[in-house]
């Protein structure tokens, strides 16, 4: 029994460390930052907004450097939103 747990410690320590390795490795581009509404409004009119998509009451957007993003949108009307984005050169 004491030879299984040690052999089943190993097996996982192996693991753990392959996934730290791995998540090391993922590009920015696949991990998503949450960034509140407010600091999303300021850097669309900052213009480092390059594109947006808007999904339900989400907004997943990319940053001029290539950094992909997420924030709730609270507006049920986007009218004024997708203006300033317009207005900012965003991709919608």
């Amino acid at each position: 029994m004491n030879k299984l747990f040690k052999n089943a410690m190993v097996w996982i320590v192996i693991a753990v460390v392959m996934l730290t390795v791995f998540q090391s490795f993922t590009p920015n581009s696949i991990r998503q930052q949450t960034l509140d509404y407010t600091s999303f409004i300021e850097l669309v009119k900052t213009g480092n907004v390059s594109e947006v998509v808007f999904e339900d009451n989400l907004i997943r957007a990319k940053r001029i450097n290539g950094d992909r993003f997420i924030t709730y949108n609270p507006e049920t009307d986007n009218t004024a939103l997708i203006g300033e984005l317009s207005k900012s050169g965003v991709r919608i």
